[in-house]
């Protein structure tokens, strides 16, 4: 909890899955007003998605649904405003 996982990633390691493309699927449970953040390398992109509730990420309030692209940037940061789920996708870009 209150961090974003990697469970999907390039050659698989660690007992995480594999798949054979350039990129990771992280999953993030997020309390209450606690925020997590996710370091982007050179070159990365990535997309946020809300599975459930209510964050905040790039001064944006979004629900569940809702989703953010990221281009450009350092690092992808969320912030709770209830208990809520995410997914991360690091890629190219």
């Amino acid at each position: 909890m209150n961090r974003l996982l990697p469970v999907v990633v390039a050659g698989g390691d660690e007992g995480r899955l594999a798949i054979h493309q350039d990129v990771t699927f992280l999953l993030g449970r997020i309390e209450p007003e606690v925020g997590v953040s996710h370091a982007l390398a050179a070159g990365r992109s990535a997309y946020l998605f809300v599975a459930s509730r209510e964050i905040e990420a790039a001064g944006k309030t979004l629900v569940a649904g809702n989703a953010l692209e990221y281009t450009g940037e350092p690092e992808v940061a969320v912030r709770g405003r209830a208990m809520v789920e995410v997914v991360l996708f690091d890629l190219p870009g």
